[in-house]
C-alpha cells in the first residue's frame, strides 16, 4: 500500500528487468495476481528523489523525499475505513520532505555514528524546464487520437500521464535515449493532462497536455 519502489531501468514485473522473482513452481507463474495487487493499491515503480544517499560515515546520508519526487506526485490510496492504525498523510514511505519530521536523527546508530546530517540537505535543484524543451519534446499539442514524444537525452526516461487530480491515466513507459514513441490518447476525455517526465537521474520535469 501506497509504496515507491525502484530499480534502474526496473520494470514491475518478473522479467529480466523485473523487480519480482518467480519460483519455477508457483502457482502462478506471471505473478499476476501480485503485480495487479500492487498496482491498485498504489504500489509505483519510480525514481523516489531522496535528498542525498551515502553509506559513508559523512553526515550525508538525508533520506527524506523531495516534494518533486514520486512519493508525492503519484496517486495515494486510500486507508482503509475504519482502519486507525494508519495516518493520513500526502507523501509515501517512511520520510517526509520536512526536516523537523526526520523521527531516525538526534538518537538513532545512524545518528550517533554520524551518517545523518547535523542540519537539512536541499534538494537538487533539476533543469527541469530545459530537460522539457531541449531535450525532452511532445507534439502535437493539443492531441486527439495520439501524441509523439521524443526523448533527446542521453539517458533514458519514464513517462506517465495523470489528470488534475494526480490519478495515473497512462501508466509509466520507459522511453530509451534518442528514441520517440506514440502515445495513444484517443481514449481520453477531453480536458487539461499532465504529462511527466523522470529522467535516470532523477530529474524530473512536468508539464501540460490538451486532450480534444
Amino acid at each position: 500500500l501506497n509504496n515507491v519502489l525502484h530499480r534502474p531501468n526496473g520494470t514491475l514485473d518478473g522479467s529480466s528487468t523485473g523487480i519480482i522473482r518467480i519460483s519455477g513452481t508457483a502457482e502462478d507463474a506471471t505473478a499476476g495476481a501480485l503485480i495487479t495487487h500492487l498496482s491498485n493499491n498504489k504500489n509505483s515503480l519510480l525514481t523516489p528523489n531522496i535528498v542525498s544517499v551515502s553509506r559513508n560515515a559523512d553526515e550525508k546520508l538525508d533520506p527524506r523525499v523531495c516534494k518533486d519526487g514520486a512519493a508525492y506526485t503519484t496517486a495515494l490510496a486510500e486507508i482503509p475505513m475504519g482502519d486507525n492504525f494508519y495516518t493520513q498523510v500526502d507523501f509515501k514511505g517512511a520520510f517526509s520532505a520536512n526536516w523537523e519530521e526526520l523521527w531516525i536523527k538526534d538518537w538513532t546508530t545512524l545518528a550517533r555514528n554520524k551518517h545523518l546530517p547535523s542540519a537539512p540537505i536541499n534538494c537538487a535543484v533539476a533543469t527541469t524546464d530545459e530537460l522539457i524543451s531541449d531535450h525532452v519534446v511532445f507534439y502535437p499539442n493539443p492531441a486527439s487520437d495520439y501524441f509523439i514524444i521524443e526523448n533527446n537525452n542521453e539517458e533514458e526516461i519514464s513517462v506517465e500521464v495523470m489528470d488534475l487530480l494526480g490519478r495515473v491515466i497512462i501508466e509509466t513507459m520507459t522511453l530509451p535515449s534518442f528514441a520517440k514513441s506514440d502515445i495513444l490518447v484517443n481514449h481520453m476525455q477531453s480536458g487539461v493532462y499532465f504529462i511527466s517526465v523522470t529522467t535516470k537521474m532523477g530529474a524530473k520535469s512536468t508539464k501540460k497536455l490538451i486532450v480534444e
